[in-house]
């Protein structure tokens, strides 16, 4: 269930997440094109994966592989934007700026960090 709690939470989170990222002009293609492409990038695989994988290996191998590309994705997604305090790009180049203006994750997160950085 806890497993379950969290897939489900990240998977209402991503669109939001994706939304941020995306200027205006773009931000519903992107996100239906992110939707589409992470619909099919689950699909095509999952079945060879769940079928024939275990009886390559051991029966573990599965869901070690599954994990293993969702903690991947997790860890790729930290290479992102930050985009706390910065507001909704509109244009291509808001997103540029906000690429070349970002800060590490460890000062958005941290207790100590006053907050005033930019």
């Amino acid at each position: 269930m806890t497993g379950k709690f969290f897939a489900s939470s990240n998977f209402a989170m991503v669109y939001m997440y994706t939304a941020e990222l995306y200027p205006t002009l773009i931000r519903s293609t992107g996100v239906g094109t992110c939707s589409v492409m992470a619909r099919i990038g689950g699909a095509i695989p999952a079945p060879y994966i769940a079928l024939y994988l275990p009886n390559v290996t051991n029966a573990a191998m599965p869901y070690l592989v599954m994990g293993g590309a969702a903690v991947l994705g997790g860890c790729l997604a930290l290479l992102l934007p930050e985009t706390l305090g910065f507001k909704l790009p509109e244009t291509l180049e808001d997103v540029e700026r906000m690429k070349r203006e970002q800060k590490p994750i460890w000062k958005c997160i941290s207790p100590c960090g006053d907050g005033s950085e930019k």
